[in-house]
């Protein structure tokens, strides 16, 4: 049976990447800071679930939880990288205890989940290759935010952190390319999530205009599923729904290139990168044209700096009352 290692998995994104795995036969490690959400998500499951009770921000309880997940199955075959955090802060509110924490969490533990797993990744990927084993590769995605392609003006910390997980994603698709590693980082828009609603209130951004975590998780899934191996080493972003457009996070995701002239994924070993879309509701650029795809997807950024601006009450002036 394969398993999986997803933190964060309390509630969220992790949560519901933890149950689409289970249906599809994975057992799931499932990290996070409290044991009764764990739990709950265990329970949740078609298939086995450990809980792992960690604090992603302390070096020593990453690599226990690492562990623990080896211990209990003797493999890993997909690391989603989803715990995350921040206040919502301004620069001059910033201050060096915060940026720590923020990039314990964002940054320094998916990097060191990554590196403490590694060695055994390259041994199981090499294994599923070799016996033609399912799924025949080794996954790992981390979960970033559109706040790297459009900062929200009070998650300073947070979108630099974040950041970093596309890097990391970037290096591990590299070094994996021979080794049947595959590495991606999904940046979705604003998804309805207890962390949203600690900093946009839903007056401000209703749900309507907010991503289910069962819409991202479709992403994470068909990753690990081997959708998007064409993607290896890139950034997927997954926006917002966009008022009268089919763009709904209840549909499969789809996917197009910014540019037809850009659509190419991996071969003989090398990673291309270049952005890319997932817009949950559209499987090709059929149903608008492949060669307005640019133009969408920077019609889709602009909705999501407008709703970032909405959810400081600012208008595109820089005024108040958007």
């Amino acid at each position: 049976m394969p398993v999986a290692l997803i933190t964060g998995a309390g509630s969220g994104i992790g949560r519901a990447v933890a149950c689409q795995l289970g249906s599809l036969g994975f057992a799931c490690v499932l990290s996070g800071r409290r044991l009764e959400p764990l739990e709950q998500t265990a329970a949740m499951l078609d298939g086995p679930g450990l809980p792992v009770v960690a604090d992603l921000t302390r070096p020593r309880d990453v690599e226990r939880m690492v562990d623990a997940a080896f211990g209990w199955a003797d493999r890993l075959d997909a690391i989603v990288n989803n715990a995350g955090w921040s206040p919502a802060a301004t620069i001059a509110q910033t201050d060096a205890a915060m940026i720590e924490q923020v990039f314990a969490l964002n940054a320094m533990a998916p990097a060191l989940t990554i590196s403490r797993a590694w060695p055994q990744l390259v041994k199981r990927a090499a294994a599923a290759h070799a016996v033609g084993d399912l799924p025949p590769r080794v996954t790992i995605v981390n979960i970033s935010s559109m706040a790297v392609k459009d900062p929200f003006p009070q998650l300073y910390a947070y979108a630099a952190a974040k950041a970093s997980t596309h890097l990391l994603a970037h290096s591990a698709a590299n070094e994996g390319a021979g080794l049947n590693i595959r590495a991606f980082a999904v940046a979705p828009g604003a998804v309805e999530t207890d962390l949203l609603r600690t900093i946009v209130p839903r007056d401000v951004l209703p749900e309507s205009m907010t991503l289910t975590p069962a819409a991202v998780a479709r992403v994470v899934t068909a990753c690990i599923r081997g959708e998007h191996d064409a993607l290896n080493g890139e950034a997927i972003w997954v926006p917002i729904p966009v008022p009268g457009t089919p763009l709904t996070p209840e549909c499969l995701p789809g996917l197009w290139p910014r540019s037809t002239s850009q659509h190419h994924g991996t071969s003989g070993g090398q990673v291309h990168h270049d952005l890319r879309l997932i817009a949950p509701g559209c499987r090709s650029p059929s149903s608008l044209g492949a060669d307005n795809a640019e133009a969408l997807e920077g019609g889709i950024v602009g909705i999501q700096h407008e709703c970032n601006l909405r959810a400081l009450g600012r208008n595109r002036d820089g005024q108040r009352g958007f």
